[in-house]
């Protein structure tokens, strides 16, 4: 059976980060999780369409707490991340 490749983007409600998620999850082949601490930033509402998109996760979590970082690699297993 087909898995998309998935693909953990850190910042991805950033102005850079949200055009590369969107860039990434027009393609089917490639499932994304976007990971960002919505600091003062992060534009949310630019990728708010996606939401129902069935390959596009957003998870809120501080790359800087090691627990909550290590539970969202548990959680998806990426083969990739872009940092």
């Amino acid at each position: 059976m087909f898995r998309p490749q998935k693909i953990l983007v850190t910042g991805g409600c950033g102005f850079v980060g949200h055009h590369l998620v969107r860039t990434l999850v027009e393609d089917h082949r490639i499932s994304v999780v976007n990971v960002d601490k919505l600091s003062y930033a992060a534009n949310p509402e630019a990728l708010s369409d996606l939401a129902d998109e069935p390959n596009y996760t957003f998870e809120r979590v501080d790359l800087s707490n090691p627990a909550a970082l290590s539970a969202v690699f548990t959680k998806h297993r990426p083969d990739a991340v872009i940092h």
